[in-house]
């Protein structure tokens, strides 16, 4: 749902053609970003989209999309929510990784699985996969 449907939106965008759809596959990328706040993948397409600007701008030989391959997703930077999502998705950590240093200290087995599944779901939605992975296994 989360990771995959991020994913399958991204390929769209990419490969399509048609600047409409092309406009709101990205616009609907963006909205999936925020909703899960991942800051992660907001940062490395904004800076994909930068790359793909300048290249274009740079070398027009190359293509209308320069030399990245596929299209860029266009997303212009948002400092301001950068900063603020990923102070609270480490406010959120923090709070998480307290639950789980309480449920083991009580040495209650169930709670302690709860918190790391919790980890691994805020993991997940911030992008963070291989995080989320290494808290499961």
């Amino acid at each position: 749902s989360g990771e995959t449907k991020l994913r399958r939106l991204l390929f769209i965008a990419r490969r399509c053609e048609d600047e409409q759809l092309h406009a709101s596959t990205s616009a609907k990328i963006v909205e999936h970003i925020r909703a899960g706040g991942n800051v992660k993948t907001f940062k490395e397409l904004t800076i994909a989209y930068r790359e793909a600007q300048s290249s274009a701008t740079a070398s027009s030989q190359s293509g209308p999309h320069g030399s990245w391959k596929g299209r860029a997703v266009a997303i212009s930077g948002d400092p301001d929510w950068v900063e603020q999502t990923d102070a609270a998705n480490k406010q959120s950590r923090i709070v998480l990784q307290g639950r789980l240093a309480a449920a083991q200290s009580n040495l209650n087995k169930e709670a302690i699985r709860t918190a790391y599944v919790a980890l691994a779901q805020h993991s997940a939605a911030t992008g963070e996969s291989q995080d989320a992975l290494s808290l499961l296994l």
